[in-house]
């Protein structure tokens, strides 16, 4: 089963060479990193190709976060995408995570538990309410890494493209 991770990105250059190494670190070969670009002026585009990535550049009209989790969706070749929020990381071993989980064919997607680096009370409250919500609620959102099968995101038409909460739509699709 192949993997594409795609990471949208808008002036990153602080924190995509970490997400795209997070990517790099867990996985074996094969896996697929699109680095979709909403136009940054900054060194993202560089440094997202420095880091192994592919880098897609969104036209004028394709910027935004959905516009470019869907054109990422839609450039990428594996069989599961994996959504990478910019300033988040995957853990170690996340390849065989997502390996082990979609090896069920009733499973249509998931996503990893949030977890911050700083490790401070506050840090450490939010992690406990995202994984309440999580539980209790079975929604998370896209700083959680979501991934899903190809198939699920080709049936629902791609990527929604929606304002804001598109990881909602996501999550809505994987467990319907």
């Amino acid at each position: 089963m192949t993997i594409s991770v795609v990471i949208p990105a808008l002036d990153e250059a602080m924190c995509i060479t970490r997400a795209v190494d997070s990517v790099r670190g867990g996985a074996g070969s094969g896996i697929e990193v699109i680095v979709v670009d909403g136009g940054s002026r900054d060194e993202t585009v560089h440094l997202a190709r420095d880091a192994g990535a592919r880098v897609v550049v969104a036209s004028e009209g394709q910027r935004g976060r959905a516009h470019q989790l869907r054109l990422g969706g839609e450039k990428s070749t594996g069989e599961v995408i994996l959504f990478l929020h910019a300033d988040s990381c995957l853990p170690a071993e996340w390849n065989d995570a997502v390996l082990r989980a979609m090896a069920d064919s009733a499973v249509a997607g998931g996503a990893f538990g949030l977890r911050f680096v700083e490790r401070g009370v506050w840090e450490r409250w939010i992690e406990g309410w995202v994984a309440a919500r999580v539980a209790i609620l079975g929604l998370p959102y896209g700083d959680q890494a979501i991934f899903l099968r190809r198939e699920l995101l080709e049936k629902m038409g791609g990527v929604p493209i929606v304002p804001i909460m598109e990881d909602l739509d996501l999550v809505h699709a994987i467990k319907s």
